[in-house]
């Protein structure tokens, strides 16, 4: 009976962390997508002003790296000092030694990378399938 449970607990857990997995992942691309349609304008203009197109991607590619960079570098803490703040809890009933989650840390650092690298594409994605200095025009008219 104790075993039923501890793997009815185990699915739950582990639907429920997929879940946030994937609503993350589209959440994060809706908003590179949405950037992306917000600053055509913006794009039209660097290119206008005689930019490459691989100088704008660049651009957004090292834009996306800084946001994973920065989402590593704050992320990882909090979640090292949740990670305590539970051991701390778990001290008073189990006796256990502290121990880093380096797998966990592993996981979560390579979700990050592949996340970003999704933006990436999916940002260079729209951006190719825009005319920048046609929408720099259309934008003019309106």
């Amino acid at each position: 009976n104790a075993r039923t449970v501890r793997m009815l607990l185990d699915v739950v857990s582990y639907g429920f962390s997929g879940l946030i997995c994937v609503l993350s992942l589209a959440g994060a691309l809706n908003t590179i997508s949405a950037s992306i349609v917000m600053r055509r304008r913006d794009f039209g203009m660097l290119r206008s002003l005689g930019f490459e197109k691989r100088k704008i991607y660049h651009i957004l590619i090292l834009e996306n790296l800084f946001h994973g960079l920065k989402a590593i570098l704050i992320g990882v803490p909090i979640g090292l000092l949740i990670h305590f703040g539970i051991y701390l809890i778990q001290k008073e009933a189990v006796i256990t030694s502290f121990t880093l989650p380096w797998n966990m840390l592993l996981l979560s650092v390579g979700s990050i990378i592949v996340i970003t690298a999704a933006g990436i594409f999916c940002a260079l994605g729209n951006l190719k399938k825009v005319n920048l200095i046609d929408s720099l025009k259309n934008d003019n008219i309106t």
